[in-house]
């Protein structure tokens, strides 16, 4: 089985900014017990101008996706969970174009790194490496260990996702082992 990491894409680089006194303090690596401490839904801002992006993946203040990769993500794992980011700009005029709603997920972390990867310095791995004998098949789920609040996903739900024609998605291959 094929699997890649869903990011937002290194081509993205001027990404909105979200700011809000409900998302201070938010992890990139956010555990189950941080996630149920969330609000069901939270509001944030963006001080948008044109030259901003606006993707459906967001990796500030933590990970978040759009409506559409949400929807891919609840139809292949029937255990996901998702918190709603309603997101506005800071003017009035620009509501029409740039509001939208994000959702911060959480789903099954499994601790399935394999023993080859080589871990760095800082904590971040030089490349992903997944033991396939620790995912027991799953669609989707969150290694345990990542420095970033990341996702794996097979084949069918990368390729169901690229069918939605996303904006600033990665999706790299992962090695399996």
């Amino acid at each position: 089985m094929e699997y890649y990491l869903l990011a937002q894409s290194e081509h993205v680089v001027n990404p909105i900014k979200v700011i809000g006194p409900n998302l201070e303090g938010y992890p990139h690596e956010m555990t189950h017990r941080q996630f149920a401490g969330l609000e069901d839904a939270v509001v944030g801002y963006v001080r948008y101008d044109e030259t901003q992006e606006i993707p459906d993946i967001l990796s500030q203040p933590t990970y978040m996706v759009s409506e559409a990769i949400k929807k891919v993500l609840a139809m292949y794992d029937d255990n996901i969970s998702f918190k709603a980011v309603q997101i506005f700009p800071n003017e009035q005029s620009q509501i029409p174009s740039v509001a939208r709603v994000y959702w911060i997920y959480d789903c099954v972390m499994e601790e399935c790194i394999h023993a080859d990867a080589i871990k760095l310095p800082n904590g971040a791995y030089q490349e992903i490496i997944i033991d396939k004998r620790k995912i027991k098949g799953r669609n989707i789920f969150r290694p345990k260990g990542l420095q970033q609040n990341q996702i794996v996903v097979s084949l069918a739900v990368a390729e169901s996702i690229l069918r939605r024609n996303p904006y600033g998605v990665s999706l790299k291959k992962v090695e399996m082992r």
